[in-house]
């Protein structure tokens, strides 16, 4: 496997993050005496962006209303936006992967499903010493994942053609993301994502650990 560029996925794939985002949303059902859930409900429900995040956290009765659906999900929003670095952390062995990567000067960027708003302190934060190239969150004007646009658009800034370009992630939007810009995909089996729903989504190709990662930069530097 061999590329002239990587877009990562963020939460899952680059940063550990599951805990800020439950303790955010358990925070804002507390404040309504709301059922609140355990982390692992929460990493089945991350990857759809926030809204979709709050929806699923959410009883029937609260969700099938616009209005209060809305309060809960801007709710969130505000908290987690406040309450953004606590327990989150980069994965083990993720910050020499981003170093090789810039010590080559192979372009990478992180294009999440996670609002703009809060990917960019995040990123600001953490990958301080290796900021990414590009940072494409969840904005109004640019769909979602799994819709390729935003992959297409950082391929076309990167000048590199989409088969050439890694696109690494934890889970089936990441590599139906991936499949439809016509890049080569990478799952990664420490996130949130499951194997099956990896493979289910075209994925042949998986890595255990960071440092799996990083022997697989190395080889395509030649390091």
């Amino acid at each position: 496997m061999t590329f002239n560029a990587i877009i990562f996925d963020l939460d899952g794939t680059l940063l550990h993050s599951i805990v800020d985002i439950a303790d955010a949303c358990n925070h804002v059902l507390e404040q309504k005496n709301l059922p609140t859930h355990d982390t692992e409900s929460y990493v089945s429900w991350i990857g759809n962006g926030a809204a979709k995040l709050v929806e699923r956290a959410l009883p029937d009765h609260i969700k099938s209303d616009p209005e209060k659906l809305d309060y809960f999900i801007q709710a969130y929003k505000e908290y987690y936006l406040a309450h953004l670095m606590v327990k989150s952390h980069l994965y083990e062995g993720i910050d020499e992967v981003l170093a090789l990567l810039k010590q080559h000067k192979i372009p990478f960027a992180v294009n999440t499903n996670k609002p703009h708003s809060q990917t960019l302190p995040i990123v600001e934060n953490y990958m301080k010493d290796f900021l990414p190239d590009l940072v494409f969150g969840q904005q109004d004007n640019i769909p979602k994942k799994p819709d390729p646009f935003a992959a297409n658009l950082i391929a076309q800034k990167f000048n590199v053609k989409s088969s050439d370009v890694l696109f690494v992630g934890d889970s089936y939007v990441d590599i139906k993301t991936g499949k439809a810009a016509g890049m080569q995909t990478l799952g990664v089996t420490w996130g949130y994502g499951k194997l099956e729903d990896m493979e289910e989504a075209g994925c042949v190709d998986f890595i255990n650990s960071p440092a799996e990662l990083l022997e697989m930069v190395k080889r395509s530097t030649k390091y």
